[in-house]
């Protein structure tokens, strides 16, 4: 599950007896005018008691999800590295997309850095990093190590190195909607069929399709960006 972390503090271990096994935290900065500025919700503070909270409740590996924005928050990308010096976590740097139409695609446009860029930052500052071999052939990070670190750095790079070749995932929106790619506004609506009485096989003949619809790419590169939702509104 991808979140904030907020409500980790009061729902975490409920989660994990509900059968979780993990989650991706969003942080942006741990500055708390920066992140401010970036996230619709939430203090430093309480993500990161969050953080703390799905640690105890044994969702492991923690994985926070830094999406850069160019003079917004790339002073922060050393530090967050530095995070996985000390602390078994995946901190994983991903390329600002441009999601949402309007306002907010231009600013993904004018503000983009890419992970080469973060890359040769963290290496500048904490030396040369050791790659580490995909666990899977579908992960859409690519992980290295500081020498020595307890935790992992994870590049992912839908931008400048797209990886929809080897992308397996789809997405379950708060209302209830399959999004079948981030970079793209296809959904098929699971709420509605739930609320119909559907049963256990109607929904897994609705997902199977969501299966056979998902698209074999974006097209970034061709213009072609989503207007219908923001990263916000979409989740994980």
């Amino acid at each position: 599950m991808t979140t904030n972390g907020i409500l980790l503090p009061k729902l975490a271990n409920q989660l994990r007896e509900a059968g979780l096994k993990r989650v991706n935290i969003h942080l942006d900065s741990l500055h708390p005018g920066r992140l401010q500025r970036l996230m619709r919700f939430g203090t430093v503070e309480e993500i990161w008691s969050g953080i703390e909270a799905a640690e105890r409740a044994g969702l492991r590996p923690i994985k926070l999800n830094v999406v850069v924005t160019r003079s917004y928050n790339d002073e922060d990308i050393v530090e967050l590295a530095r995070l996985t010096l000390t602390r078994d976590w995946h901190v994983r740097f991903i390329e600002l997309m441009p999601l949402g139409g309007g306002e907010e695609a231009r600013i993904a446009v004018s503000h983009f850095l890419s992970n080469e860029e973060t890359l040769q930052r963290i290496q500048s500052s904490l030396g040369l990093l050791e790659a580490v071999p995909s666990a899977h052939p579908s992960d859409e990070a690519v992980y290295y190590r500081v020498r020595g670190a307890r935790g992992l750095i994870g590049l992912i790079s839908p931008v400048s190195r797209p990886y929809c070749g080897t992308c397996n995932r789809m997405r379950l929106t708060a209302d209830g909607k399959l999004h079948l790619c981030l970079l793209h506004d296809d959904e098929l609506d699971l709420r509605e069929l739930l609320r119909s009485g559907a049963t256990v096989a109607q929904l897994a003949e609705l997902i199977r399709l969501g299966v056979k619809r998902k698209p074999t790419g974006h097209a970034l590169n061709q213009g072609v960006s989503p207007e219908e939702r923001s990263m916000y509104q979409i989740g994980g």
